[in-house]
């Protein structure tokens, strides 16, 4: 209902009256005129303003009017000028299904109802070119208008008891849904989608047992190409709650990536405990683990994406450095090429190794990543007993066709046949590089590497005495040095030392190795 308009006595109110039909009915001046409006109006002198009054259709005139001056009139507002203009304000959305769960009732304006009123006018207005400068306040049902367009959304520091601003634009749909799932993780509120297609999008929540009327109706503009939040319930009837679902992996790894990027090693289990920490909710491990999986394909690209990028990374490395080797292998398909294998072996790898030990080392290691695999590697050692990369392998399996494939190319970098089978291997006991090796240098000195063999060794017999004796059998640098320390393992226990004789002496000690180290 309009706010009753006091009147100041001793002015003159100068009524326009409308006529009825095609019938024009001449002005009246009406000199300390009281009006009434509405059915509890105060009533109050004139004021100069105008005011437009409906005359009913029967409605009897003074033919005297033109001549007298100061004669009093009565004055009654119609309904049609005085209203609360609530119908327009709560049209709904145009939706049957959202006019059944808000109730016919809440597009009414009425004093004696109790129920939260929605903010916001139906889809029509919302088109109109007038809706740009409307804005509805949060003090009164009646439609004000203000100059400008609405605010864009920004999200703030925190989004704990934000107030929603009828009308402000989002530039995408996903902008509207990210801001309302962290206006739930900071609230505490159980908000989840209610309708999701491409010309609206709306979310309610269902904590306090569904009942809670808090609602958000976001539309899409077609005249601007942006979303606009088109009507609010802004009050929930519940306190906080922790258990939500309004977090999702991709929300949460949004707001992973710093953590990730200061910390890349960081793990699962604290980066899940700072984040319920942070925000005071619950949230599963498993959501933890996919958004933590997510953040890191944010920063670091996919792993798809970088095999498909595997002849760009070879071109650039024969751009930095000439006269480097680096070899692609893939199996063709019908759709597409599959991976399997990369060789790479750089110019300063191959220039250094002349001024190294003839000593290479033959590694492998397993690929903990999204698609396996494992990485093959040849190590020298310099003059000062420092380790130097000589070449390396990508492989699916480690097998003789992978060993075979990454020593063909690395004899040919390192001088050809002739010069590497004056060297020395070093390796465990790979699967296939011994045969490969042998097929290749029949009579180069290959050496088991005593780590490995330890390694091994002590998952069957432990004790200090007994690593003592095999690392000081390994470094005997004549036969009888090691007959010595391999009687006296036998003394101490007769399985070790049943299980190190079978391993060819020539391969563990130092005595009989044949390059000059």
């Amino acid at each position: 209902m309009w706010r009753l308009m006091k009147l100041v006595s001793n002015n003159f109110l100068m009524l326009k009256m409308v006529g009825v039909g095609q019938q024009e009915v001449p002005q009246v001046e009406v000199e300390d005129a009281e009006v009434e409006v509405g059915q509890h109006g105060e009533q109050g002198d004139a004021h100069d303003v105008d005011v437009d009054v409906v005359v009913e259709e029967h409605a009897e005139l003074d033919e005297d009017a033109h001549g007298e001056q100061g004669g009093d009139a009565d004055v009654e507002d119609g309904e049609d000028n005085i209203d609360d203009g609530d119908d327009n304000i709560d049209d709904g959305v145009g939706d049957a299904e959202e006019e059944d769960w808000l109730g016919g009732t809440t597009r009414e304006c009425s004093t004696q109802k109790k129920h939260v009123q929605p903010r916001g006018i139906n889809d029509s207005e919302w088109e109109s070119d007038s809706c740009d400068n409307i804005y509805l306040s949060d003090d009164s049902d009646v439609e004000t208008s203000r100059f400008g367009d609405f605010a864009t959304f920004k999200e703030p520091t925190s989004m704990k008891d934000h107030i929603w601003e009828l009308g402000t634009y989002f530039a995408e749909k996903d902008d509207f849904i990210d801001a309302i799932r962290s206006y739930g993780v900071h609230n505490g509120r159980k908000l989840k989608l209610w309708k999701n297609d491409k010309r609206r999008v709306s979310m309610k929540c269902y904590g306090s047992q569904g009942k809670c009327p808090w609602y958000a109706y976001c539309g899409y503009r077609s005249t601007q190409h942006t979303w606009q939040l088109r009507k609010i319930v802004d009050r929930h009837t519940y306190t906080r709650e922790f258990k939500i679902g309004v977090v999702t992996s991709k929300w949460l790894s949004g707001r992973l990536e710093k953590s990730m990027k200061t910390n890349p090693d960081m793990k699962m289990t604290n980066l899940h405990n700072k984040f319920c920490k942070r925000y005071n909710i619950v949230v599963s491990r498993a959501t933890t683990s996919r958004a933590k999986a997510m953040a890191t394909t944010n920063i670091e690209g996919s792993y798809k994406q970088q095999y498909e990028r595997l002849y760009d990374y070879a071109e650039e490395l024969l751009r930095a450095n000439p006269s480097s080797t680096v070899k692609i292998n893939v199996e063709p398909n019908q759709d597409q090429t599959i991976f399997k294998r990369i060789y790479v072996c750089l110019k300063a790898c191959k220039d250094n190794f002349v001024s190294c030990r003839p000593i290479i080392h033959l590694d492998g290691y397993f690929l903990k990543g999204k698609y396996g695999g494992e990485l093959l590697t040849a190590v020298g050692r310099d003059a000062n007993d420092q380790m130097c990369p000589l070449a390396y392998v990508v492989v699916k399996v480690e097998n003789k066709e992978s060993w075979t494939f990454f020593l063909e190319l690395l004899i040919e970098d390192l001088g050809g046949g002739g010069f590497c089978s004056r060297c020395t291997f070093i390796s465990d006991q790979q699967k296939g590089l011994l045969p490969a090796l042998q097929s290749l240098l029949p009579d180069v000195d290959q050496r088991y590497c005593v780590r490995h063999i330890y390694s091994n060794f002590r998952k069957k017999f432990t004790g200090l005495n007994l690593r003592q004796l095999l690392w000081k059998a390994a470094v005997s640098i004549t036969p009888e040095a090691w007959e010595s320390v391999m009687r006296q393992m036998k003394e101490v226990n007769l399985d070790a030392f049943k299980y190190l004789v079978q391993i060819p002496p020539r391969q563990v000690h130092l005595d009989a190795f044949k390059s000059l180290i």
